[in-house]
């Protein structure tokens, strides 16, 4: 293997490429340093050496990390959390709540009075007993009174 590939450069952007410079800050003072080269290409030497220097000392400044996140990313994310306040409503629902599971509710208003009451968890109520259904009475429950009770007169 020639060479050893890697794909994060995301991972790697805080790897030192100079004592005090890594590949961030690198990166922020190519990005300010050069369009002010090219800006400054008609001035004088002076005066374009001092606006390229300010450039990329702001470029480098810009992409210190301080207190986990760098200037430009403060920067961003307070521009973002501004606009998203402004477009969305005041209410803060758990749709807007980020990372939360959205599901659709299905919920509709009970009416008042109505089949379905609210129960008391409290107290306990005393068990309904339950009808007991009806049977007739076997042959030798019967009673006939004033009756003669011969086999006659038994039904069958």
């Amino acid at each position: 293997m020639a060479y050893e590939h890697f794909e994060d450069i995301q991972g790697r952007r805080s790897e030192k490429i100079a004592l005090f410079l890594t590949i961030e800050n690198a990166m922020g003072l190519v990005l300010a340093a050069f369009p002010a080269y090219l800006a400054t290409a008609s001035q004088p030497f002076v005066l374009r050496i001092l606006v390229v220097g300010a450039a990329a000392a702001l470029g480098v400044v810009a992409t210190l990390d301080v207190g986990g996140m760098t200037g430009y990313e403060r920067v961003v994310w307070r521009v973002r959390g501004a606009l998203r306040q402004r477009i969305s409503p005041p209410l803060l629902t758990p749709e807007r709540l980020v990372g939360a599971a959205t599901t659709v509710r299905h919920d509709r208003p009970l009416a008042v009075g109505g089949p379905i009451q609210r129960r008391d968890v409290g107290r306990i109520r005393e068990p309904v007993p339950l009808a007991v259904p009806a049977r007739a009475p076997a042959l030798s429950e019967r009673i006939i009174p004033d009756a003669d009770l011969s086999a006659a007169q038994l039904p069958d």
